[in-house]
């Protein structure tokens, strides 16, 4: 699905076609964190954008118009989507809120790099471009004045009589793309150096990306694929809201900075500046057990992988693994056998019980370390423990994305469990949301913005948030989690602004974050099951739950926490 994904990605046009007549794809945040990606908004006739500079003293007079003439159209009948960029490459986001306040609550999309706003052809504030989400067309681009006029001869089905008229708000710098163009990127210096350490571990012969990162002439053939997942925020995947929340152990983002020399390098040619090769010179370990030989090792039974189609990516295997005592995890790990065909392997625990594994067993499941694309291995914190008690058996599900060439899977398993005796200090504990049931929500057909609203029960001791494991299936679209304290504040901690199925993750912080007792977590998201979602098996179709069956949906917003060990509720079972 992935690869698909970005290979389909790829074929959009590109900013360098002639007169900039099309644009290529992009995505966004806005002031609150909402995610806005262009193409899918293709239901609308027409995207309407205006580059946004509070410190212009012409701006005032031109958003003032410019939301004149959205409130002509309010209606939603003309199709028209009416958005402000701020186009200055502002990375605070309070002052954009505040900035925002005079804008009659028009959505203000955050340009941090400005990167969008140059492929938009943006030399002005207040200046007004007017695009097909479906083409990627620029239908107008110049004066809010004559906005009014392109708009209409746009609903009318005419083409625009005038497409490209002159803008006078005040002139915008790019202050980085003046820099690179006095001072090229390095290949050497810059580029392989950022790919090495965000892309390669995932991008390297036999690892899940779609192509090895090995070398400069594979990444020149690979750069506008790489330009456009760079633009859309495809890659790195599983990007959550950087304005919200502390620092990965993953990283899950290329900084501004980053971003910006590699888009800059592709537009510049994508040169190579020296002679010698530094991705040519990358290896990596062949060590099949990073965190060492496991205690114990399951055989996941292995699974014929086709060379084309979908594969149904919520079967889940009971490899008959039973824990035969109460045991203290300390870690473990998962080995795919072929990973060019695994995306992710999610590993669970369920109490005791016979026969195929159900919806109830697996919604009452322990939730083990996984493999993902992206995923470092790691052992819990030094003192903690994960409790497992006897009589529990193991679940696993393999994603499986055929490559074009049939194979055979046989993944691997390994569990790293403390020794004897050991008597921990901490434990993780699963906290958050699940929601359950049949009747626990329905999506209608059709709707791009399906809101889920839960809070937590209170947690019942002083913690620590280690990690955040969002779980929807192929309308997921975002979630945010809230902390709620005993002394009535709130704070936002934590958001997947896109979600995606493709991409099961675990987002371990650098840092833990503590939480007093009493704390709720308000959990924020949505399912979008419209024609617009290019993840969804069927826009047509009303959804209700199931743990079993990927097509239809599931909501889960857990917060693993570390919490002090009470050695009463962990007593031996005989």
């Amino acid at each position: 699905m992935k690869k698909l994904l970005i290979f389909a990605i790829s074929l959009l046009p590109m900013q360098a076609l002639q007169a900039q007549d099309r644009v290529g794809d992009f995505s966004l945040l806005d002031k609150d964190g909402v995610y806005f990606q262009l193409s899918r908004h293709g239901n609308r006739q027409a995207v309407v954008l205006l580059s946004e500079g509070a410190g212009c003293s012409s701006f005032t007079r031109s958003v003032a118009e410019f939301e004149s003439i959205d409130g002509k159209y309010a209606d939603g009948a003309d199709g028209f989507e009416f958005l402000l960029i701020n186009a200055t490459g502002e990375h605070n986001r309070a002052a954009l809120r505040s900035q925002s306040e005079a804008y009659d609550n028009l959505p203000l999309l955050m340009d941090e790099t400005q990167l969008v706003s140059e492929m938009l052809g943006f030399s002005t504030v207040g200046e007004a471009v007017v695009l097909d989400p479906r083409s990627l067309e620029i239908l107008y681009r110049g004066s809010v004045s004559d906005l009014d006029r392109a708009l209409g001869e746009i609903a009318s089905g005419s083409a625009v009589s005038e497409a490209s008229t002159s803008s006078t708000g005040c002139n915008l710098t790019f202050a980085a793309r003046n820099q690179h163009a006095g001072n090229p990127v390095s290949y050497s210096q810059d580029i392989a150096p950022l790919l090495t350490e965000n892309c390669a571990r995932c991008h390297h012969d036999g690892g899940i990306g779609l192509f090895p990162m090995d070398s400069h002439q594979t990444i020149q053939a690979w750069a506008p694929l790489m330009r456009n997942a760079v633009l859309t925020r495809l890659m790195p995947p599983g990007q959550t809201d950087p304005h919200i929340g502390g620092a990965l152990m993953d990283n899950r983002h290329l900084s501004s900075d980053q971003r910006q020399k590699l888009v800059h390098w592709i537009d510049a040619g994508a040169v190579k500046d020296t002679d010698a090769d530094p991705l040519a010179d990358l290896e990596w370990p062949a060590t099949e057990w990073p965190l060492g030989e496991p205690d114990d090792v399951i055989q996941i039974p292995p699974k014929e992988v086709p060379a084309t189609g979908v594969m149904d990516a919520l079967v889940w295997t009971d490899p008959g693994y039973e824990f035969d005592e109460d045991r203290w995890l300390k870690g473990a790990t998962a080995v795919p056998g072929d990973r060019s065909v695994v995306h992710h392997i999610a590993v669970r625990v369920i109490p005791p019980g016979d026969g195929e594994p159900t919806e109830e067993m697996t919604g009452t499941a322990l939730v083990l370390p996984a493999y993902g694309p992206g995923m470092n291995d790691r052992f819990l914190p030094e003192g903690t423990g994960l409790f497992i008690p006897k009589g529990w058996r193991l679940l696993v599900n393999v994603h499986y994305t055929p490559n074009g060439r049939a194979t055979v899977d046989a993944s691997k398993y390994g569990l790293y469990f403390h020794e004897d005796g050991f008597e921990p200090t901490h434990e993780i504990v699963i906290g958050g949301v699940r929601v359950r049931g049949k009747d626990a929500f329905v999506i209608p057909p059709q709707d791009d913005d399906y809101e889920i609203v839960r809070t937590s029960r209170p947690v019942p001791q002083d913690a620590e948030v280690v990690a955040f494991l969002p779980h929807m299936h192929y309308r997921g679209k975002r979630v945010k989690w809230t902390a709620q304290y005993p002394d009535g504040t709130e704070e936002a901690l934590f958001s997947v602004p896109n979600f995606n199925f493709n991409w099961q993750l675990f987002y371990d912080l650098e840092e833990p974050r503590f939480i007093p007792a009493g704390t709720t977590f308000l959990v924020e998201g949505a399912w979008d099951n419209s024609s617009m979602n290019p993840n969804n098996p069927d826009p047509n179709a009303t959804v209700r739950w199931s743990n079993m069956d990927s097509a239809q949906e599931m909501f889960a917003a857990d917060v693993l926490l570390r919490v002090a060990v009470n050695a009463s509720t962990h007593k031996p079972q005989n």
